[in-house]
């Protein structure tokens, strides 16, 4: 599962379950990308 969060608001904006491939975080992006107007960051998952 990934999930986005908006540390500033301190509340959960959305998620997508899956795995961590390229594929559900661009779901997840694609879900979230309309809430975006700054900065975004990882766990640096490698």
């Amino acid at each position: 599962m990934l999930i986005s969060f908006d540390r500033n608001a301190g509340e959960y904006v959305d998620f997508v379950v899956g795995d961590r491939s390229t594929n559900t975080r661009m779901k997840l992006w694609n879900k979230v990308k309309v809430f975006a107007t700054g900065f975004v960051a990882t766990d640096y998952w490698k």
